[in-house]
């Protein structure tokens, strides 16, 4: 039987990219229906009219008029954020550990957990800090300021 060979960054950042990207398929539709109900209390404020009741009145809209691309409106950006914001926290937690123990003088593969916290906040920054410069534009449209 062979020993597992630990996977690489890269296939750690694909991983990790590809994990959040799963997840966010998955939660879009809620994010889709928030958004539109969120847009619809702005308008509705303004004199105009409601169409949606609840949010899963408007994913049952929004799918009978517009089919999966309406439900999943708005995927390839989520996607974006999502590989770039977690495939690096995720892909780089590990090499920035191994780092940290031998900077501290424990064995790279020895977990401690004060190097393993160090290390989570390191690759969340790498994360935040490649999601902000790589991709500057805002996601949550609703945040806008109305004149």
């Amino acid at each position: 039987m062979s020993v597992p060979t630990p996977i690489s960054t890269t296939e750690s950042f694909f991983c990790g990219g590809l994990a959040a990207c799963v997840a966010v398929t998955i939660s879009n539709p809620a994010e889709v229906a928030k958004t539109r109900l969120q847009l619809q209390g702005e308008l509705a404020k303004g004199g105009g009219q409601r169409v949606y009741n609840s949010a899963v009145d408007v994913l049952r809209k929004t799918w009978r008029n517009e089919g999966i691309r309406g439900v999943q409106r708005g995927l390839a950006p989520g996607y974006v954020y999502q590989i770039l914001l977690n495939g690096s926290r995720l892909g780089f937690y590990e090499p920035i550990r191994s780092t940290v123990n031998a900077l501290f003088g424990y064995d790279a593969k020895q977990q401690v957990v004060f190097t393993s916290v160090l290390s989570g906040a390191a690759s969340g920054v790498v994360g935040g800090t490649n999601m902000s410069a790589s991709v500057p534009m805002t996601f949550d449209l609703t945040s806008a300021k109305h004149p």
